[in-house]
């Protein structure tokens, strides 16, 4: 009995990191198909992540 509910409390745990994992992909795979759609999603990228401004723009920092 006590390896059944042991068992069963792991179970449990599992599916719910399972399920993190799967909201995790989700989430990944709307954001590659929106860059492999939408230049702009790519160039907003390159701006907050890598800090790309384009020629003859000026970069403002919030102090952040």
């Amino acid at each position: 009995v006590r390896e059944h509910d042991a068992l069963q409390s792991t179970l449990e745990l599992e599916k719910k990191h399972l399920s993190l994992l799967e909201d995790k992909n989700d989430t990944l795979d709307a954001e590659v198909k929106d860059l492999k759609h939408h230049s702009s999603a790519i160039e907003e990228r390159a701006r907050v992540g890598l800090g790309m401004i384009k020629k003859n723009e000026r970069f403002y920092s919030t102090g952040h």
